[in-house]
């Protein structure tokens, strides 16, 4: 195959990436929208999506459908800990936990941990504080 050739597929298959992970996207939108607790099992694995705008869209539809997500919370608390995801997944993820209702220690422990960081931005402090108001109601 010549090296044209080539980059013609490379750019066919990169389009169609794209183009899925706005299915995916919407697919979690509509989720969140309609709350479908069907979609929960789904939703988590997207949480190891490698795209932040998959991630992202995952932990607002499991924010949405709140209590019947749960079982998210693991996965959440994995994505808010670490410094190195994007600041718009780890938000998301704290305002999620706080509608989903986890009673777990360590929900409550990372939460207040991001909250008290200094490196955590404006946006994440707000949300995990939110969320922790939310959890000790």
């Amino acid at each position: 195959m010549d090296v044209l050739a080539f980059a013609r597929q490379l750019e066919i298959l990169i389009k169609l990436s794209a183009e899925v992970e706005g299915w995916i996207i919407s697919w979690c939108d509509e989720a969140a929208l309609t709350k479908d607790t069907s979609a929960v099992t789904n939703l988590v694995a997207l949480l190891d999506n490698k795209s932040s705008d998959v991630q992202a869209a995952a932990a607002d539809a499991l924010g949405h459908i709140g209590e019947p997500a749960k079982e998210s919370w693991y996965l959440l608390v994995k994505l808010l800990s670490n410094t190195e995801v994007p600041d718009f997944v780890r938000d998301t993820c704290a305002y999620a936990l706080g509608n989903i209702g986890s009673s777990d220690r360590r929900v409550l422990n990372t939460l207040t941990e991001v909250a008290a960081d200094r490196n955590s931005s404006n946006r994440i402090v707000h949300c995990a504080l939110r969320s922790l108001d939310q959890l000790r109601r």
